[in-house]
């Protein structure tokens, strides 16, 4: 799921003199009232709100349209309509086609729509203007790491996020899962293992880094680390530890 830290943020329409001073304020009025719901995580209201100055600046054909459309979509990427949402950052795209921040939520859209190679292509747009930014790279390799033939490239762009910002935990833990993926689980546990040193309450590093040391035939350490998860309150590692206790058993 797509959270707030993952995409960029609505933007503020200009006011346009040639609408009435009744209009204005109706935009006004709705634009702050939109932004305040998106804000407030109330997508539905917002979209209204957007949806009312989107009607009122296309009837006097406003260069602000594309914003209103910007930020619509935002609403719709974060109440999951990911059709909508691409379908709205397509129209800013049509009229605005250098607008990158409308490439890189729209990635955002097609991952959420599981439409991964397209979202690569636009992360990857997004890379070329912005290249100094972790999160897109993260989001980019995310996308890469769900097809198998893409796994060095997501491994790659999760080495490149970390790069730029050492304490991107996540990072960490997708590299662990990407080498997993890989059936190296020796750089899996390895990565793994750098995530709980940076949060060891990480129960999700805990799981993976068991897994990785259960495959390699390494249960004391495995059960060591199900039993921290299972302790955390992860049912699945109170579940695979009582698998890796009657295997040692056997």
């Amino acid at each position: 799921m797509i959270d707030k830290k993952t995409i960029i943020g609505i933007v503020i329409l200009l006011l346009l003199l040639f609408l009435s001073c009744e209009r204005q304020e109706e935009v006004k009025e709705r634009l702050s009232s939109g932004n305040t719901h998106f804000g407030s995580g109330r997508y539905d209201d917002a979209i209204k709100d957007y949806s009312s100055v989107i009607e009122i600046l296309d009837n006097y054909g406003s260069s602000n349209l594309t914003n209103a459309y910007y930020n619509r979509g935002l609403s719709y990427l974060m109440n999951g309509q990911c059709e909508r949402a691409i379908e709205d950052f397509n129209k800013v795209i049509y009229y605005d086609s250098r607008d990158t921040r409308v490439y890189y939520n729209r990635g955002n859209a097609y991952a959420m729509n599981k439409q991964y190679g397209r979202a690569i292509e636009d992360y990857s747009k997004t890379i070329t203007i912005n290249p100094t930014d972790a999160q897109i790279y993260y989001n980019r390799g995310l996308a890469y790491q769900e097809n198998k033939s893409h796994y060095d490239k997501a491994i790659k762009d999760f080495k490149t996020s970390i790069k730029i910002n050492p304490d991107d935990i996540k990072s960490y833990c997708f590299l662990g899962i990407t080498y997993f993926k890989k059936c190296k689980y020796r750089e899996a546990a390895k990565y793994f293992s750098k995530a709980i040193a940076m949060n060891p309450d990480y129960s999700e590093a805990y799981i993976g880094r068991g897994q990785s040391y259960l495959r390699s035939g390494k249960f004391e350490k495995a059960a060591l680390d199900f039993e921290k998860a299972c302790k955390m309150g992860k049912k699945s590692g109170c579940i695979i530890l009582e698998l890796v206790l009657k295997i040692k058993k056997s």
